[in-house]
């Protein structure tokens, strides 16, 4: 547990984002989109769900290799469900070997007693669990699955009785923040002892890509920076990791993108080296776009790209041949 501890004390002395800022290269590997999930904020609803076409576990630890030298600090297990994966254990196991930092991003819903014993003796720093709302019915509708809710308490307190540490993740909208549930979620997650908690803002991509009424004013900006406290709940739209160039996503397929949010391709695992694509990928005019918020909200960026994406049937679209 040193690396929570560790945490902790850096979350006391200053605010989280500084250290993401001041860190080295997130990497989120998506290890499939299949989901037991049906959220109806989903940003990864616009990807096909093709087992037979994802990474096989030698490609993954191929990619961990690469990965390890190319200044890599943290890497995010994401989906989709990672859970899902059998080969989740030995692909955490492989990345703490290289003395990186491991996450997995989840629902909660299969945090057993004896899984999260095994990433537990694999290696973890800590899960990544989703809340979406203090009320056990509500956040079971939004899932669209009946106790999702209470198996992911049963998650934490397993969680907690093996001593692995979890963050909670949550999203901010219109209505959680006017009527108080986004601080009944903040309260709850300190109550449960969570290390902090990521508040998202409204991501206008997958479910809610033509949901523009939904990207929040200043003025419920002004009341979200007033629902949180940096040394415990922050959000993300004070500063997007990945048009800061400290986040890289690779698909379920290969694809490398921006982030899992940014529905753009610049090359494939398996046909070039990981360095070469972000070399492309980061000399790309989007990046010099200036932006507080997450560009999939940005309306420069959607001026320019929203088309482009609302025309096409599949995802990742290839910007490089655009």
């Amino acid at each position: 547990m040193e690396i929570i501890r560790e945490m902790r004390k850096e979350i006391k002395k200053r605010n989280i984002i500084d250290i993401r800022r001041e860190g080295g290269i997130t990497a989120v590997l998506g290890l499939t989109y299949i989901c037991q999930c049906n959220c109806v904020h989903c940003g990864m609803a616009i990807y096909e769900k093709n087992i037979s076409t994802e990474l096989k576990t030698a490609d993954w630890l191929k990619i961990i290799d690469e990965l390890s030298i190319n200044k890599i600090k943290d890497i995010v297990f994401f989906g989709g469900e990672p859970t899902l994966r059998d080969d989740l254990a030995e692909l955490v196991s492989a990345v703490k070997k290289r003395g990186i930092t491991t996450v997995v991003d989840t629902n909660g819903y299969l945090l057993t007693n004896n899984f999260v014993k095994k990433m537990k003796i694999a290696g973890l720093d800590f899960f990544e669990i989703s809340i979406d709302s203090s009320s056990s019915k509500i956040h079971d509708d939004l899932r669209g699955v009946e106790g999702v809710f209470n198996k992911m308490q049963e998650g934490i307190k397993n969680c907690k009785s093996n001593d692995l540490g979890f963050l909670i993740s949550t999203y901010a909208t219109k209505d959680n923040i006017k009527n108080g549930e986004l601080k009944k979620i903040i309260n709850l997650a300190r109550k449960m002892g969570a290390i902090y908690v990521r508040v998202l803002s409204p991501i206008l991509i997958g479910k809610w890509l033509n949901k523009d009424n939904f990207n929040l004013n200043e003025s419920e900006r002004k009341a979200l920076n007033n629902i949180l406290d940096d040394k415990f709940a922050f959000s993300e739209e004070k500063y997007c990791i990945g048009i800061n160039k400290k986040l890289i996503y690779i698909s379920p397929y290969g694809e490398i993108q921006p982030c899992p949010y940014i529905p753009f391709t610049f090359g494939n695992v398996k046909k070039e080296s990981i360095k070469s694509i972000i070399d492309k990928m980061w000399g790309h005019s989007m990046y010099k776009i200036e932006t507080d918020e997450c560009l999939m909200n940005n309306e420069k960026f959607r001026k320019k790209y929203i088309k482009i994406i609302k025309n096409s049937s599949k995802f990742p679209i290839d910007l490089v041949k655009k």
